[in-house]
């Protein structure tokens, strides 16, 4: 069982490493981080635009994009656009784009878009696309297992030798327990 733990544990790290790799160098090119990006492309066209103009935006955003805005009533997120619930598809990735945006304070997936989409429209754009902090969180769950796996093991051959000591010992001193009457 150490030797499948340690091998475990080996495994996920150095694998970790080249699906890291392929991760990086395919990117958006991968089915799932599309269909983020092409949620993140419809949110920006939807938001602050004509048909869905936003509340008071900052002045950073406003001299930046021209975006359209309104003093009353606007959207502060693509969830608030009046057509959201009838025309808007992919709402589990609006949800699970929302939840990186207000976790890691970024923004878009595997482009920036210069603002937040999907949780509400700041004083800060979000400091870099999602993707990388998607990447991050991976790396620390492939550790967490390996070096758990490498642990666990360690600790299965530490138990192993231990036991072979004690047994050596007992036999070495022949022991006998006392015996009841």
């Amino acid at each position: 069982a150490s030797i499948a733990f340690l091998s475990v544990g080996v495994a996920i790290l150095t694998d970790w490493e080249s699906e890291k790799t392929d991760f990086e160098d395919s990117g958006c090119k991968l089915d799932t981080y599309k269909n983020y990006e092409n949620t993140v492309s419809l949110g920006k066209q939807w938001l602050c635009k004509s048909e869905c103009p936003c509340e008071f935006l900052p002045d950073w955003l406003q001299s930046q994009t021209g975006l359209s805005t309104t003093l009353n009533n606007g959207a502060t997120k693509v969830q608030d656009c009046p057509k959201y619930t009838a025309s808007f598809p992919n709402k589990s990735d609006v949800s699970y784009l929302k939840y990186l945006e207000e976790e890691f304070d970024c923004a878009g997936f595997c482009t920036h878009p210069g603002y937040k989409l999907f949780s509400k429209l700041s004083n800060q754009p979000g400091s870099t696309p999602c993707l990388q902090y998607v990447l991050n969180d991976m790396e620390e769950v492939a550790k967490d297992y390996g070096y758990g796996a490498i642990i666990v093991g360690l600790t299965f051959v530490l138990s192993s030798s231990l036991a072979c000591c004690f047994v050596g010992a007992i036999k070495r001193f022949d022991y006998k327990p006392p015996t009841t009457a």
